[in-house]
């Protein structure tokens, strides 16, 4: 009965130990490092804002210069390959 009742306080503080020793590691960890993850979101998602203001404020140049919304310039395009498709039949 003693031996039992020795062998579970034993593994009961050789789990505090543990424990503890976890807590401490994770605490340290926290404390003293910098979180990468969070900054890298946080600069993605800043370049796709900037990439939605940037589509969506009108008059933006395109490659060949001229201003006007990117919707137009779009439709521009695909009514060239439009017309290239066609000569080539």
């Amino acid at each position: 009965m003693i031996i039992t009742i020795n062998f579970i306080l034993k593994v009961i503080f050789f789990f505090c130990v543990v424990h503890i020793g976890y807590q401490t590691y994770e605490y340290i960890k926290n404390k003293y490092t910098v979180s990468v993850h969070r900054k890298r979101i946080s600069n993605e998602l800043d370049q796709y804002k900037k990439i939605i203001e940037t589509i969506q404020t009108p008059g933006v140049q395109n490659t060949t210069g001229s201003g006007g919304h990117m919707e137009d310039d779009l439709v521009a395009f695909m009514n060239n390959e439009t017309q290239k498709l066609m000569n080539q039949v």
